[in-house]
């Protein structure tokens, strides 16, 4: 975090713009947390997680929309999440085996 205050300027952090910057990574640990908590550890694994300045991105597979849904409630339940986008796609399901 003190690096991003660095990098926004002296003026900002006089101002104190460096205290509303969340950490990032500390966030994504929260909402990967979040995921596995409310949806399943094995959504959690299947989600990437990426945050920049408090703005989540959440990519990967999902077996059903369901899934999707509640991976995204359960990031935007986390305090900090500034923002959240969705690259979430659903696996495709392969066709029944023949007998």
């Amino acid at each position: 975090m003190l690096f991003r205050c660095l990098r926004a300027g002296a003026a900002a952090a006089l101002l104190g713009a460096c205290a509303a910057i969340p950490d990032d990574g500390a966030l994504t640990a929260r909402v990967k947390a979040a995921i596995a908590t409310d949806v399943s550890p094995t959504t959690a694994s299947a989600i990437d997680v990426q945050t920049e300045g408090g703005v989540v991105r959440l990519s990967g597979f999902v077996y059903s929309e369901e899934q999707a849904v509640r991976a995204l409630e359960a990031a935007a339940s986390v305090r900090g999440v500034l923002a959240l986008q969705s690259d979430l796609r659903l696996k495709p399901v392969p066709p029944p085996r023949a007998p």
